[in-house]
């Protein structure tokens, strides 16, 4: 495990995998490893994978992200969304209108 006291991620990674840390990252990009499996793949903390993944710029997935900057195909927000803004109460509304008109008291 690398930390302040042993060897630094791009020095295990060197030695392990013959590679620089951003080679490494870079490559674990391009296949879709997410920061958690690209820790145990190679035995550091996910907190040092994402120091180094901002040291240079390289995103990986997030767990449960099946595939980065694609399209979502599901539109049910957008259809919520409209359900909200209806002038009429339904079930995605209802908390959010008033249910009745107070009289001011002075």
């Amino acid at each position: 495990m690398a930390n302040q006291y042993t060897n630094s991620f791009d020095h295990i990674s060197k030695e392990t995998f013959g590679k620089s840390a951003k080679e490494l990252l870079l490559q674990y990009a391009a296949e879709g490893v997410t920061y958690d499996n690209a820790a145990k793949f190679t035995g550091v903390k996910t907190g040092t994978i994402r120091k180094w993944c901002n040291h240079y710029n390289i995103k990986l997935l997030i767990n449960g992200q099946r595939s980065q900057g694609k399209a979502v195909k599901d539109f049910s927000l957008l259809a919520t969304k409209n359900k909200f803004q209806a002038p009429v109460l339904n079930k995605d509304n209802f908390l959010s209108r008033q249910w009745a008109v107070r009289p001011l008291c002075f």
